[in-house]
């Protein structure tokens, strides 16, 4: 399983200020981590990528600047043969 969470999120419009998008959170590349744990546990591990987006063409236009925060792990059901068959299904190891 793999999810992600955009940290450090910087929409900056072409005049160069900052856009918000309504109430959209904003997470440091820490608090990601923190949450991720909080929700998923020891359970994986986290890995970072720096992403940059050109968005011109959206409304506003932007440029999508962020940390990605990616959590790759696997979440036991509890049931060591559903586990090794959802493993094998996916590639992943326990």
């Amino acid at each position: 399983m793999q999810d992600r969470i955009p940290t450090d999120f910087a929409p900056v419009a072409p005049d160069g200020s900052l856009i918000k998008f309504g109430n959209e959170p904003f997470y440091s590349v820490a608090q990601a981590k923190d949450r991720l744990k909080e929700l998923l546990g020891d359970m994986g591990n986290t890995t970072e990528e720096d992403v940059v987006e050109n968005c011109m063409k959206a409304n506003p236009p932007f440029m999508f600047n962020s940390t990605i925060v990616l959590w790759n792990g696997f979440k036991s059901t509890e049931d060591e043969v559903k586990d090794s068959e959802l493993t094998i299904d996916t590639g992943n190891s326990v």
